[in-house]
């Protein structure tokens, strides 16, 4: 174990309590733990805290190993850039590097910030890799972690050393178990806690964890070890109270199918995005928000096209941004916008 200096960083008090609840949860031999917190209460800023923890050291220091210590799994490159930034600021002794598409960690990293999409590809090639290298990571975040019940999350944490394999032969194609029966799924976890690894821990971190689909997070996790509330938040003043306006509009939402809990897609796009209800949403803006800097979320890409499209044509600067978006360009408009 090696002493980190770190910088000075105050933690809220529910930030403390989170802290709390992880090591409580390792304490109980629950090493699979979610945290839920609102957006903008600073997720990424608990988990980042995890080295100053003495309970965290003195867990860590049961099994000394060398490699990195903590890999930080996210499915968008501003969340990595972002945990990327964090951890850096709040541990000046570590080395922090990313692991996504031409962006290799160094093979010394203390942390390494790896995007979903890159670990999972070409059957976990990258991950294998990672491994080799660093052998197992003692802590592993999930940020955004609601993503984690879909396949390539699940097979990755397979590979960690969190799930069992699909296949309990000693196949290299490894594969996450899928399970359409809840009970069957809990009865199957139930017994591999009894026999999987306690010398790691699997965080996630979400604003939400409800899914729309029938399988939940249980899939992954053994426990939701802290959760603090959006009025909680808003009650203990560290979050604004939000301030709604409901505008009508001529848009009938009877003909639009449910799928999955949700909206279907294709049916609610066809429905909203036109251009009367766009000029209607553009002029409401002005009226109610014109002087504030905005975020619009749209249907789906076209709509956001269309509606950025609406917005320039009253002489408003707008910009449509989506996962279609070229890298070099997202982040010059995320610049801007931020500027």
């Amino acid at each position: 174990t090696r002493t980190v200096s770190t910088s000075v960083s105050t933690m809220r008090p529910y930030q403390e309590s989170a802290l709390d609840a992880i090591e409580q949860a390792l304490a109980h031999l629950q090493n699979r733990a979610l945290v839920k917190m609102p957006t903008g209460t600073g997720k990424t800023q608990v988990f980042a805290e995890l080295f100053k923890r003495e309970a965290i050291q003195r867990w860590l220091a049961l099994w000394p190993r060398r490699g990195a210590q903590m890999l930080v799994i996210a499915h968008r490159e501003e969340l990595l850039d972002q945990a990327a930034r964090r951890i850096s600021a709040q541990n000046r002794d570590l080395m922090v590097s990313i692991e996504q598409g031409d962006r290799f960690s160094n093979r010394y990293s203390d942390v390494i910030i790896a995007s979903i999409q890159t670990l999972s590809a070409r059957k976990c090639a990258r991950l294998k890799k990672l491994l080799q290298h660093h052998g197992h990571f003692p802590i592993v975040v999930c940020d955004e972690c609601h993503h984690s019940a879909s396949p390539s999350y699940r097979t990755a944490f397979v590979h960690l050393g969190f799930l069992p394999k699909a296949d309990l032969s000693d196949s290299e194609d490894i594969e996450a178990p899928s399970y359409d029966d809840v009970e069957l799924m809990t009865r199957a976890l139930d017994g591999w806690d009894l026999v999987a690894p306690k010398d790691r821990l699997l965080l996630g971190v979400t604003a939400t964890p409800n899914r729309t689909d029938a399988i939940g997070l249980s899939c992954v996790f053994q426990t939701i070890a802290y959760s603090y509330g959006l009025k909680q938040a808003i009650s203990d003043g560290w979050l604004a109270p939000p301030k709604p306006w409901v505008i009508e509009t001529a848009a009938n939402l009877d003909q639009v199918r449910i799928s999955h809990g949700d909206f279907n897609q294709k049916d609610l796009a066809e429905t909203v995005n036109n251009p009367q209800r766009n000029r209607l949403a553009v002029e409401s803006w002005q009226l109610h928000a014109g002087d504030r800097s905005t975020l619009a979320f749209t249907v789906d890409v076209a709509h956001a096209h269309d509606l950025a499209e609406t917005f320039r044509g009253y002489g408003v600067r707008a910009e449509a941004l989506s996962g279609e978006t070229p890298k070099d360009e997202r982040r010059e408009m995320l610049d801007a916008y931020t500027k």
